[in-house]
């Protein structure tokens, strides 16, 4: 019998990693083989920064100019803004009144974003994504072709930064080793089908 269908109350999976980790796209191969059989669904983010080429509105982040997000942020349509690189990005709080309805959802975010998540929701089930390397981690971003020089020693020096903090003071209950894309999403997809036939 599959457990996660008798699971009455959803749950809110946070997935962290540094920046330029790997998260987004993770996240997004896990969920098109979770959505198969359990009701979960992405938090979409809102950002003020330009849309990267592969990008899709809606999918990967909701696009806004500063005007638009500034007037949501207002109307307290976000439980959490932060700013990157003097771009903004915020997280929708409507996501709140659908886990007890047996939705699940899973939020990206970095460690800043977790403490906000845990604070909202104490029973958050936090996941942590790292590279194997910062070399590896560069050579990702490099790829990318998105990167200026200084953006890119910026994204560097920030991962390592949040890596650091996350050995030294662990925020999320699980680590994945985003080595490759395959196995990295098939341990995301193994923790949270266990989460929610344990609930």
């Amino acid at each position: 019998m599959d457990k996660t269908k008798k699971s009455k109350k959803g749950l809110l999976f946070i997935v962290a990693a540094p920046t330029g980790g790997g998260k987004t796209t993770l996240v997004n191969n896990a969920l098109s083989l979770l959505k198969k059989k359990i009701p979960i669904e992405r938090i979409v983010t809102y950002t003020t920064r330009p849309m990267r080429k592969n990008e899709e509105n809606g999918r990967d982040y909701i696009f806004v100019d500063r005007e638009e997000f500034l007037r949501l942020q207002a109307a307290q349509h976000f439980f959490e803004v932060t700013t990157y690189n003097d771009n903004l990005y915020g997280s929708p709080r409507s996501f709140l009144k659908q886990i007890p309805k047996g939705a699940s959802f899973i939020a990206i975010t970095d460690r800043a974003g977790v403490i906000s998540y845990k604070q909202l929701c104490d029973k958050a089930v936090c996941i942590w994504i790292t590279p194997p390397s910062l070399e590896i981690l560069a050579t990702r971003l490099k790829n990318r072709g998105s990167e200026s020089e200084e953006s890119l020693h910026q994204r560097l020096a920030l991962a390592a930064e949040e890596i650091a903090a996350e050995e030294h003071t662990p925020l999320c209950s699980y680590e994945i080793i985003n080595s490759t894309i395959e196995s990295a999403t098939e341990q995301l997809v193994d923790i949270i089908t266990s989460n929610l036939q344990a609930d």
